[in-house]
């Protein structure tokens, strides 16, 4: 959240964290159970939010170091 609001320069929700945490838990127990779910949506998302695709992307990279 710290890198999304230094990135982005604005004050984020701050109910975000029950949301956010949700989400990335989420996905780290899918990978580890070894289910891969496509986004269909994912170029557009990507083309739409560059930004937020891109702190999204540095995000990933962080929690694999952890």
């Amino acid at each position: 959240m710290e890198l999304a609001r230094e990135k982005l320069g604005v004050e984020l929700n701050p109910h975000i964290h029950i949301g956010l945490t949700d989400h990335i838990n989420f996905a780290i127990t899918r990978l580890r159970e070894g289910i891969n779910i496509v986004n269909p949506f994912e170029m557009e998302i990507k083309t739409m939010y560059p930004t937020e695709y891109s702190i999204a992307e540095e995000a990933i990279e962080l929690i694999k170091k952890e």
